[in-house]
C-alpha cells in the first residue's frame, strides 16, 4: 500500500507556518524562551564560610576568586569544589609622608577582576593593585583614585569604577585620557564627578567615561560592553558603552540603556532600587537590591521586552556583588555568583525559562499550517508527529480543518521591506536603526534588544530599552499576519501527544492543522516532524461488504486495523529506503561497522564516524594495495585526516605566504591524505627518525604511479606521495622509512644510527609528527601492526618535540651543530619543566624570571607587596 504525503521537518518549513510564541531551531519547534535567563537552585560555594566576602570574580577557565575582608584573596574549583586561600594578601596603607608605618591602618578592598595572568584589586583608599597569578606576588600598585566602588575585566581591557569624592559636579570632567594621578587630569580634584578608567600595564591608565553621576557598580558582558549602574537625580539609571566607544577619548554618558522609570517590577509596578549590578549578555541585566533599599530582598532580572523587572524568586536575600560564570558546556546561559548581605558567597544554576504567550498568558506556543493536496475532496488519512515531550507535565496538542476553500489569512509586509513600512517607525527612527546596521523589517524583529542597544550606542545613537521595545513592537505588528481561522469547521484530535493518529472527516483539497505547545515554566515540548498522508485508504477496503454495513462497525474496525497498517507502512517505507544502507555518505552511524563488514575493513572503537565514512567509501581502492607502502600510508592519512588531527591547526611557513601563515582545517586534511600543497612552489626540507640523520623517503619517493579514485571531497588517496613526484612537498603528519632508502645516506655513523633503528632488511618506520596527540598515535600504531605486509616488520615512532644539538662526524671543520634537524618539522621550541628527581638543570630545565615584574628586589616589598608565612 502506497500514500503520498506532505510534511514538515526543516527550520525553513518550520517558518512558513503562523506562529505564535514560537522559537525554530534545527531542533524542531518549541515554545520560545526569554532572551534574560533566571536562576535557580541557590547553593552556598563552602560551608562554614571562614570569611567575609566583599566581591567575586570568574576567569575563562570558570575558576572563581573571592577577595575576603581583611584583603586575603580565595580560589573556589568547581571541578573539584575546594575552597584554596591563596599567598597572596592586600596590604595595609602608608603614612602620609610616604613613609612605610608599622601600624598602618588598613582599608577594606572593594572589588577584583581576574585576566588570564593577573588578578586586580581596589580598595576603598583609592589604591588598585596588580597581582601575578602565577608567583602571587605584586606586579605593579597605583593610586590616585577618590573612590573606587568596582573593578571589572574584559578579553581585552580592565577598568576601574571611581565615583569620585562628595559634593561632584560634571563641570571639572571635562579633560580627555587623563592618567590616575595626574593633578591636571580630570576626576581627580575634590569635587570630581565618576569616572570609568581603564588600567594599562604598569599601571598606567587612562580615563575613559566622565560625569557619571553617582556611579554604584559596574559590569561586563561577552561582547566587551561595558554597564554602569549610576544614581541620578530622576532614581536609578544603566548607561551602556560598547568596546567602540571606549577605544578613543574620553566619553560621557548619552541617553540611558535603562531609564530610572523602568526601574519597576512588571507584576506589580514596585519600584526597584538596585545595589549592584550584572550584565549577563549584550545588556541584558540582573540587579540585586541592598539591605537599606526599600522593597523586597530578592533578586531582578531585566526583561528587555517588557521594559521592566521580574523577581528572581529563588534567591530571598540582599545582595552586595554579583558575578557572572562561564557558559554552560551547551553553550546555555552562564551560573551567577552572588556575595549576600551577609558576606556569603552563593551560586545559582542558570536556566532558560519560557516565555509566557501574550494572548494567553500560559507558557503555550501556536502553530498554525496548511497543506495542498492540489486535488478537490480529497481525503485526508493519517497525520505523524516526532515528538520529545520533553518532561511529564507537557504536551502537543492537535486541531484540523479540511476545506476546498482557497482562502488564506492576510499577509503581512514582507521581512525585506524598509524600516518606514511599519506604523510607528518616522524617518528618524529608521536612520538611527540602519547607522546601526538593521536595515530591514525582518532583521529588526529577530534582533534581540540588548543586542540592537549595543549596536546603537557603537554607532554614536544611544536609544533606551523602552524606546527599543516599541520599535520592536512594531516591526512585529508589521510583519504579523492575521491568524483567526474560525471561518474554518475545526475538529479536535482527542488524545495528546498523537505520534500516529488517524483523521475523521477531513475531506477537502487543503488540510489545516493547528499544533499548540502547552509547556511550564522551564520545559517544552519539541516537534521535530510532522507528515499528513493522504488519500483515505484502509486495510478495511481489502475485507467484504458486510464489515462496512454499519457505520459504528467499521468506524472501530478501521481504526483497529490501522494500527497493522501504520507498522506495516513504515515498514515498507524503511525498505524503500534500503539502499541508503549501502551508501558510505547515507549510511546511518549506527551501521556503519555493519557496512564495513561487508568490504573487510579494519576500523576499531577509536576511529571516528567521519574517518569510518571514508575508509569505506575507499575500502576497494585500498584493498588493491594492501601490504604496500603506499596502502599502509592512505590508510594512516585518511584517519587522520578525518580524526580532527592537531595538524589541521600547525602553523605553516611558505615561500608564498611568508611566516606565520595558519592553513586551514580544509587545506590540512588535504595535506594529510594526499601528502600534496595546494601552492606548488611550497617546500619544505625532510624529516629524519632521529636527529642528526636524513633520508629522501622522509618526504616520500616514488612509489607506484596509480593516481586511483578521489574521495568526497575531491581528494586523492589512492597514491598519497604524488605531490612528491611532482616536486612539492607538504606538512604531512606520516612519513614512512625503509632500509633501501638509506643508500643515500653518505654518512657512516647515520647509515649506523638508522640501521640500528630499522633492524633488518624487511623493517619500516612510520614517522608521526609531534603535533599529534597520543591518542591518534596510539591508532597510528595499531594500523601499522594490523595492515604491515607479512614480509615485513614495521613499527610506528612518534617524534618528539625536542632537538639535540649534538654535532656532525667529529672531524668536521668546524664541526655541524644541529645535523639535519628542522625546527618546526621535526622539533619544536617548548616550554621547560621542572620535575623533582627527573629533570636535570641546565638540560630539561632551567631558572628563568617568568614574569616580567612581580619578583623579589623588582616590584615586591616584604610587609607592602609580599610577606613570608
Amino acid at each position: 500500500m502506497s500514500f503520498a504525503f506532505v510534511g514538515t521537518h526543516t527550520p525553513a518549513r518550520w517558518a512558513e507556518w503562523y506562529r505564535t510564541n514560537v522559537a525554530v531551531s534545527e531542533r524542531g519547534v518549541a515554545v520560545a524562551t526569554d532572551p534574560v535567563p533566571t536562576y535557580v537552585s541557590p547553593s552556598r560555594l563552602t560551608e562554614p564560610q571562614p570569611f567575609d566576602a566583599v566581591d567575586v570574580a570568574v576567569d575563562r577557565c570558570a575558576v572563581v576568586f573571592v577577595l575576603a575582608a581583611d584583603g586575603d584573596i580565595y580560589q573556589y574549583r568547581s571541578d573539584r569544589e575546594s575552597m584554596t586561600r591563596l599567598a597572596c594578601v592586600w596590604t595595609s596603607s602608608e603614612s602620609d609622608d610616604g613613609g612605610d608605618t608599622g601600624d598602618a591602618t588598613t582599608e577594606e578592598p572593594v572589588g577584583i577582576a581576574a585576566t588570564d595572568d593577573s588578578l586586580y584589586v581596589a580598595d576603598a583608599d583609592g589604591r588598585v593593585q596588580a597581582i601575578s597569578r602565577h608567583l602571587f606576588q605584586t606586579r605593579w600598585l597605583t593610586d590616585g583614585f577618590a573612590s573606587p566602588v568596582g573593578v571589572v575585566a574584559t578579553t581585552g581591557a580592565v577598568y576601574v569604577l571611581d565615583a569620585g569624592s562628595p559634593g561632584a559636579s560634571e563641570a571639572n570632567a571635562g579633560a580627555e585620557n587623563a592618567t590616575v594621578g595626574d593633578a591636571s587630569g580630570a576626576g581627580n580634584g575634590p569635587d570630581s564627578a565618576g569616572r570609568l578608567v581603564e588600567l594599562a600595564a604598569g599601571g598606567e591608565s587612562r580615563t575613559v567615561v566622565t560625569g557619571l553621576s553617582e556611579p554604584v557598580d559596574v559590569a561586563t558582558d561577552t561582547a566587551g560592553n561595558v554597564s554602569i549602574l549610576c544614581r541620578t537625580a530622576d532614581g536609578p539609571a544603566v548607561f551602556l558603552f560598547p568596546p567602540a566607544t571606549l577605544g578613543g577619548a574620553a566619553t560621557t554618558p548619552g541617553e540611558p540603556l535603562v531609564s530610572p522609570d523602568e526601574f519597576r517590577t512588571r507584576a506589580t509596578g514596585d519600584e526597584v532600587v538596585p545595589s549592584c549590578l550584572e550584565s549577563v549578555d549584550a545588556a541584558e541585566l540582573v540587579v540585586g537590591v541592598g539591605s537599606d533599599a526599600p522593597g523586597e530582598r530578592t533578586l531582578f532580572r531585566y526583561r528587555a521586552h517588557d521594559t521592566a523587572f521580574e523577581r528572581i524568586p529563588s534567591f530571598t536575600t540582599d545582595s552586595v556583588a554579583l558575578q557572572t560564570g562561564r557558559s554552560g558546556p551547551d553553550g546555555g546561559p552562564p551560573d551567577l555568583y552572588v556575595v549576600d548581605g551577609s558576606r556569603r558567597v552563593h551560586r545559582l544554576d542558570a536556566a532558560r525559562q519560557s516565555r509566557r504567550n501574550d494572548g494567553t498568558g500560559r507558557y503555550d506556543a501556536t502553530l498554525v499550517g496548511r497543506f495542498d493536496a492540489a486535488e478537490l475532496g480529497t481525503e485526508w488519512h493519517r497525520v505523524t508527529m516526532d515528538i520529545d515531550p520533553g518532561d511529564s507535565r507537557t504536551q502537543v496538542r492537535l486541531r484540523y480543518a479540511a476545506t476546498d476553500d482557497e482562502w488564506q489569512p492576510t499577509e503581512g509586509a514582507s521581512p525585506t521591506a524598509a524600516l518606514e513600512t511599519a506604523d510607528g517607525i518616522d524617518a528618524t527612527d529608521a536612520e538611527r536603526l540602519r547607522d546601526a546596521g538593521v536595515t530591514t523589517l525582518g532583521e529588526l524583529a529577530s534582533t534581540e534588544p540588548g543586542t540592537l542597544a549595543a549596536a546603537l550606542a557603537a554607532s554614536g545613537r544611544s536609544t533606551s530599552m523602552s524606546t527599543l521595545a516599541r520599535l520592536l513592537e512594531h516591526a512585529r505588528d508589521a510583519l504579523r499576519v492575521d491568524v483567526d481561522t474560525s471561518r474554518l469547521d475545526w475538529r479536535d484530535l482527542e488524545q495528546a501527544n498523537p505520534t500516529d493518529a488517524l483523521l475523521d472527516d477531513a475531506e477537502g483539497r487543503y488540510l489545516w492543522v493547528r499544533l499548540e505547545l502547552v509547556g511550564n515554566e522551564f520545559a517544552s515540548p519539541w516537534v521535530r516532524r510532522f507528515r499528513a498522508y493522504f488519500p483515505r485508504q484502509s486495510y478495511l477496503r481489502y475485507l467484504p461488504d458486510v464489515y462496512r454495513n454499519d457505520e459504528r462497525s467499521a468506524a472501530f474496525l478501521e481504526r483497529y486495523l490501522s494500527l497493522f497498517e501504520s507498522t506495516f507502512v513504515d515498514i515498507e517505507e524503511e525498505i524503500g529506503r534500503a539502499n541508503r544502507y549501502v551508501d558510505p555518505a547515507g549510511v546511518p552511524a549506527a551501521h556503519l561497522p555493519w557496512l564495513g563488514e561487508w568490504l573487510a575493513t579494519e576500523a576499531d572503537d577509536t576511529w571516528p564516524t567521519a574517518a569510518r565514512r571514508e575508509l569505506v567509501a575507499h575500502a576497494p581502492a585500498l584493498y588493491k594495495k594492501r601490504g604496500t607502502a603506499e596502502g599502509l600510508l592512505a590508510m594512516i592519512r585518511l584517519y587522520l585526516a578525518n580524526s580532527g588531527s592537531a595538524t589541521a591547526d600547525e602553523p605553516t611557513r611558505t615561500r608564498a605566504d611568508g611566516i606565520g601563515r595558519r592553513r586551514t582545517a580544509d587545506e590540512a586534511a588535504r595535506f594529510d591524505v594526499t601528502g600534496s600543497s595546494a601552492d606548488p612552489n611550497d617546500s619544505d626540507p625532510p624529516v629524519a627518525a632521529e636527529p642528526g640523520a636524513t633520508s629522501r623517503a622522509a618526504v616520500g619517493g616514488e612509489r607506484g604511479s596509480d593516481s586511483g579514485p578521489p574521495d568526497s571531497q575531491g581528494r586523492n588517496i589512492g597514491d598519497p606521495l604524488a605531490a612528491d613526484r611532482q616536486g612539492t612537498t607538504a606538512r604531512k603528519s606520516v612519513y614512512l622509512v625503509e632500509h633501501g632508502d638509506l643508500r643515500c645516506i653518505d654518512s657512516p655513523p647515520v647509515e649506523a644510527l638508522y640501521s640500528r633503528l630499522l633492524g633488518c632488511p624487511e623493517g619500516f618506520l612510520v614517522l608521526l609528527r609531534p603535533g599529534i596527540d597520543d591518542e591518534r598515535a596510539r591508532t597510528v600504531e595499531r594500523i601499522v601492526d594490523t595492515q604491515q605486509p607479512a614480509h615485513a616488520t614495521g613499527r610506528a615512532v612518534h617524534l618528539r618535540p625536542w632537538v639535540r644539538l649534538a654535532g656532525g662526524e667529529q672531524d668536521d671543520d668546524p664541526p655541524t651543530r644541529g645535523y639535519h634537524t628542522y625546527l618546526g618539522i621535526n622539533t619544536t621550541l617548548a616550554e621547560r619543566d621542572f620535575t623533582v628527581e627527573e629533570a636535570t638543570l641546565g638540560q630539561n630545565a632551567m631558572l628563568t624570571e617568568r614574569e616580567a615584574t612581580g619578583q623579589f628586589d623588582v616590584k615586591a616589598r616584604l610587609d607592602r607587596d609580599a610577606r613570608i608565612d
